[in-house]
């Protein structure tokens, strides 16, 4: 069998990485515990194969893009996988290793929070801060799960990231901020909620644009009439 994950000469099989997806996609949300006790029993399997902890088992379940089951978790909403993390037995004197893995990127560089956040995962979301992952956590492009919620118009998320003490005027890569976002998106919602939480409107992007200034480049833009009414630079 293939090895996806081989370190310090612990090996977790293709067959295996792929046997721990698939009971966890398959599981409805009322399945929780069904779902973890057979996934503690594949570790158990492999942990005592390779004299190792569940922990340094679950370190190396991994595929092809560094998708863990951690990311796969956050995409599904399942937050018995983040508890499991914390149960007793699991990482063993490994808490620094079990920091690593909550916070682990893929290739694409997302953390289990961005996967969550481009969901709308909010409670597995708050689930991971409260056990120390930074709300403002960096992902691909140096986006954050505020930006991400931006991203895809979820004033829900925004909010309440914005309760969890998000940074409204992180910037992206490219400069962006939720801001700039939700003003590309004409997202007046977003918008308007950002700015009452005391969102910056003179920020510069990249390309040496203010929020304002990107709405006034969009045809009927209520964006643009937001910033017009409240007497903001567009």
């Amino acid at each position: 069998m293939t090895s996806l994950s081989s370190r310090q000469g612990v090996t977790v099989t293709s067959v295996e990485v792929a046997s721990f997806f698939d009971v966890l996609r398959a599981g409805g949300s009322g399945e929780q515990d069904e779902i973890m006790d057979r996934i503690d029993g594949q570790l158990s399997t492999i942990a005592q194969r390779e004299n190792i902890t569940k922990g340094g088992v679950l370190a190396r379940v991994e595929d092809m893009d560094g998708l863990t089951l951690l990311h796969l978790a956050a995409q599904y909403g399942k937050s018995s996988v983040l508890d499991y993390y914390f149960r007793d037995g699991v990482f063993i004197f490994e808490n620094g290793l079990r920091a690593s893995q909550l916070n682990r990127k893929t290739k694409s560089l997302d953390a289990p929070i961005h996967m969550a956040a481009r969901v709308g995962q909010t409670e597995f979301i708050k689930a991971l801060v409260s056990r120390g992952v930074s709300v403002d956590s960096k992902g691909a492009y140096g986006a954050t799960a505020l930006h991400f919620a931006a991203m895809e118009k979820n004033k829900s998320l925004v909010k309440d990231l914005i309760g969890m003490g998000a940074n409204l005027n992180t910037q992206t890569m490219s400069g962006q901020t939720a801001l700039h976002i939700a003003a590309q998106k004409d997202d007046v919602a977003t918008a308007t909620l950002l700015l009452n939480n005391g969102a910056n409107p003179n920020i510069r992007n990249a390309g040496d644009l203010k929020p304002g200034v990107i709405a006034r480049g969009i045809a009927n833009s209520r964006v643009y009439q937001l910033f017009l009414e409240r007497g903001l630079p567009c």
